[in-house]
């Protein structure tokens, strides 16, 4: 089991971060070149609940996986995703927007597990965590040009 968390602090309320972050028409333009998603299925344009899925087609450098996940979790300050199908062993995602005196503390914590065995700890460490960390980073810069980003 591998853990994945990433933090950061926006100019804006959580209620406008967290309903941005969780429309999934928002996924593929906030990521990067690499990584491009493909909503296949779901509902849009209504708030999250517990048991919605959505059916994608992401490209991974070009390469097709198809990925389900179902909303687990909803709270008025969080939101859990987790992998149904997909390239993953298992892949559980908590999305935490906490207000502060500033705006908005967005916290992601991504728990999976992959399908290597014995390999997985080396596949994680060249690959799998690298370009987590790409695809957040990323994010992060678009997240800070448009909700704006509260330094320290």
């Amino acid at each position: 089991m591998f853990v994945f968390e990433h933090s950061q602090h926006l100019g804006s309320n959580p209620t406008t971060v967290r309903a941005f972050f969780s429309d999934v028409r928002q996924l593929n333009p906030n990521t990067p070149w690499f990584f491009r998603v493909d909503l296949l299925e779901g509902e849009v344009n209504v708030p999250l609940y517990v048991g919605q899925r959505f059916s994608y087609r992401f490209r991974l450098f070009g390469i097709p996986f198809p990925w389900v996940t179902e909303i687990t979790e909803v709270g008025e300050s969080h939101f859990v995703d987790q992998q149904r199908r997909g390239p993953y062993l298992s892949f559980f995602h908590r999305h935490v927007f906490a207000e502060t005196t500033r705006g908005t503390i967005m916290r992601d914590t991504i728990t999976y597990e992959l399908r290597f065995g014995l390999f997985s700890p080396l596949a994680n460490r060249l690959v799998v965590r690298p370009l987590l960390l790409g695809i957040f980073r990323y994010r992060a810069r678009l997240a800070a040009q448009r909700f704006g980003e509260v330094a320290g």
